[in-house]
C-alpha cells in the first residue's frame, strides 16, 4: 500500500475530486488533497498497477500500465471515472495533467511538464 486514507470516512460529493500527491506540501487546490501516507507514491514509468480499494478491501478500480507511464502525461479515465484509461494527448486534450480538476479542463497549475509537477511534490 502506498496510501491509506485512514479510519475516518471520506465523503466525495458529486463533482468533487480527491488528489493524492507523492510528497511535499501541495497548496492551492480545492476539494480533498492528501500527501501519500507512506511519504511517497514511488510509481515507476512502466509496469506498475494502481488499485483503488474500498474500506472492506474490495477492488473498486484497477489499472496496470506499461511504457505509456513514461510519456510525461497523466493517465486518465476519459470521460472522467467511466471512460477507458488513456493519455490526454492520445485523445487530443490540450492539458496533459489536471490535478484536482476534470480531465480536459483548466488546471490549478500552470501547464508545463509532468516532471516539473512531480518535482514540486516530492
Amino acid at each position: 500500500m502506498r496510501h491509506i486514507f485512514g479510519d475516518t470516512a471520506i465523503v466525495v460529493a458529486p463533482g468533487e475530486y480527491v488528489t493524492v500527491f507523492g510528497g511535499g506540501e501541495p497548496t492551492g487546490f480545492v476539494g480533498k488533497v492528501f500527501v501519500a501516507s507512506t511519504g511517497s507514491l514511488g510509481l515507476t514509468n512502466s509496469g506498475d498497477t494502481v488499485t483503488l480499494l474500498d474500506n472492506n478491501g474490495s477492488v473498486i478500480d484497477v489499472h496496470t500500465y506499461g511504457g505509456e507511464g513514461s510519456s510525461d502525461e497523466a493517465m486518465i479515465r476519459y470521460p472522467d471515472c467511466v471512460g477507458n484509461w488513456t493519455l490526454p494527448g492520445d485523445i487530443g486534450l490540450e492539458d496533459l495533467f489536471t490535478p484536482n480538476a476534470p480531465n480536459g479542463s483548466a488546471s490549478a497549475l500552470t501547464t508545463s511538464t509532468w516532471g516539473t509537477i512531480k518535482a514540486l511534490f516530492k
